[in-house]
């Protein structure tokens, strides 16, 4: 099973980008991850304008890689969703897996958030935290989360309860 990570980016923060890749590279033989950006909202716009206008070219990428995958499942990532632990995130990896499903993707909305449609059109919406993460931060999060649940999934001694 791939997995996708999509988000609203103007431009990735090189800072952070050495252990976004450190993390994915560590699990990818188990779960390779691809990440896709799509440019955010230009002008002075209102919230819901601007949310519209992300929204239309997150799910024009993601019907093109679902589409090119057969099929998949997707989760919204947003401070309004279900609050998931590290074994939450290995179910979803594991139902996925055993479901033969070639693509779980993961979408990181842009600075005026993701748009309601997102957190109702995707098959679950999860909150990394009830803080407001900067999108690389949210990003590293995410990944990090991924590779501890691989490892939990793998009995690797980096999670630890």
């Amino acid at each position: 099973m791939k997995l996708l990570v999509l988000r609203v980016s103007r431009r990735d923060d090189k800072r952070y980008e050495p252990l976004v890749e450190e993390l994915a590279g560590r699990m990818k033989s188990a779960w390779p991850i691809a990440f896709r950006s799509v440019s955010p909202a230009e002008g002075r716009r209102d919230r819901a304008e601007a949310q519209s206008e992300e929204a239309g070219r997150l799910r024009t990428t993601w019907e093109k890689e679902k589409k090119k995958a057969g099929r998949g499942r997707l989760v919204a990532l947003d401070e309004r969703g279900r609050a998931v632990d590290t074994r939450g995130v290995l179910a979803e990896l594991k139902k996925g897996r055993d479901a033969g499903l070639p693509l779980l993707g993961f979408v990181i909305g842009g600075a005026e958030g993701l748009a309601p449609s997102w957190r109702e059109e995707a098959d679950a919406c999860w909150s990394l935290s009830g803080l407001t993460l900067a999108h690389e931060i949210a990003r590293l999060v995410l990944v990090e989360q991924l590779y501890r649940a691989h490892c939990l999934d793998v009995g690797h001694p980096y999670h630890r309860e």
